[in-house]
């Protein structure tokens, strides 16, 4: 048996562990079965949340517009006066397709400037915000058009389903749980679902408290009775092939 032991920012060590249970596994299937979590105070896994935070913005987008198309219809969708365009939704399918290709490794060509593409993402983040945090809606010519919008969203929702695991249990609002690494007993915690705000708090941490854990939040999580619960129970794993868990009656 192996014992890891971190010393001060607890939290960071269990994402650590998280992280690298895949070389315990199968590979490709670690996200199945714990939230995504990324240490933020590293560059390269702040990177890594950013990336994802955008794609789940790309797919709470369009879970929006099926579910409030297949809701209520195009009237839901449509106000003639809005100033948002029905173009992000084509934007958002596009970046869906493109993760798909690339994890069928379909990328080793591709070369986009960084710019242009950080641009886009900042135009379409702060649309996603004003669609699905603000229910505001959008410039549609016609019912048809909306139509048109919606069999794009529900295409590019059924391509990427086969590849998110957790694609279920994400909801529409992006939230995450930012935590403190070096603090205990829920201290510090807060939720939050605005890309920029979680990065700014990062910003203006101290040096104790720039170990934060971010993780992403089960929005539709396995409930009893439409009651969320949890269960306190004290186990050892003993050994990771085969898995061997130990835990009281």
């Amino acid at each position: 048996m192996h014992i890891i032991h971190y010393c001060g920012a607890i939290k960071v060590g269990l994402a650590q562990c998280l992280l690298n249970l895949h070389w315990y596994s199968e590979s490709d299937v670690a996200d199945t079965f714990f939230p995504r979590c990324y240490r933020i105070c590293t560059e390269d896994e702040k990177a890594a949340f950013i990336e994802d935070y955008r794609l789940t913005a790309c797919v709470s987008f369009l879970k929006y517009i099926v579910d409030a198309y297949e809701s209520r219809g195009s009237i839901a969708l449509t106000d003639s006066h809005s100033k948002i365009t029905p173009l992000s939704v084509d934007f958002a399918a596009r970046q869906l397709s493109n993760h798909v290709r690339m994890r069928r490794h379909e990328d080793i060509d591709w070369n986009t400037p960084p710019g242009q593409m950080t641009n886009h993402w900042e135009a379409f983040i702060s649309q996603y915000y004003a669609v699905v945090h603000h229910k505001r809606k959008m410039h549609f010519e016609s019912p048809d058009a909306v139509r048109v919008k919606y069999e794009t969203a529900k295409r590019a929702l059924l391509k990427i389903s086969a590849v998110l695991p957790q694609y279920k249990m994400d909801g529409m609002l992006n939230i995450w749980i930012c935590k403190p690494g070096a603090r205990s007993r829920g201290k510090g915690i807060v939720i939050m679902n605005q890309l920029e705000k979680i990065l700014d708090l990062l910003g203006h941490a101290s040096i104790r408290e720039s170990n934060w854990v971010v993780q992403k939040y089960i929005e539709r999580p396995l409930l009893i009775y439409k009651t969320k619960f949890d269960i306190r129970q004290w186990f050892i794993i003993t050994d990771w092939m085969p898995l061997t868990v130990w835990f009281y009656k």
